[in-house]
């Protein structure tokens, strides 16, 4: 039995093509901090107000941000702090 055939298209490799290169203008040192952020990013979001918060496009575009920060010399302290101001960055969205 062989694998049905999946056409691929420009638009399905499209995420592919922009990830690898991601991945080729980035050392994998600025890989592996923007991995560690995004979890302790994400295990930092531990309340419901939070969770609430963090939602919608502009919650997102914070996060987005933060992230890009981030790059291969990053400290952990540095990071927690840039964690905190987003955040506190969408939480006052969801006051605005």
């Amino acid at each position: 039995m062989t694998a049905p055939s999946v056409p691929l298209s420009h638009s399905s490799l499209a995420p592919i093509a922009s990830a690898l290169s991601r991945i080729l203008r980035n050392p994998f040192s600025t890989i592996a901090q923007k991995l560690a952020v995004a979890t302790e990013f994400t295990q930092a979001l531990d309340t419901t107000a939070e969770l609430t918060a963090y939602s919608g496009d502009a919650a997102t575009a914070l996060a987005r941000g933060m992230r890009n920060q981030v790059n291969g010399t990053t400290t952990m302290p540095a990071a927690e702090h840039s964690m905190d101001v987003t955040l506190i960055g969408t939480a006052e969205l969801m006051t605005n």
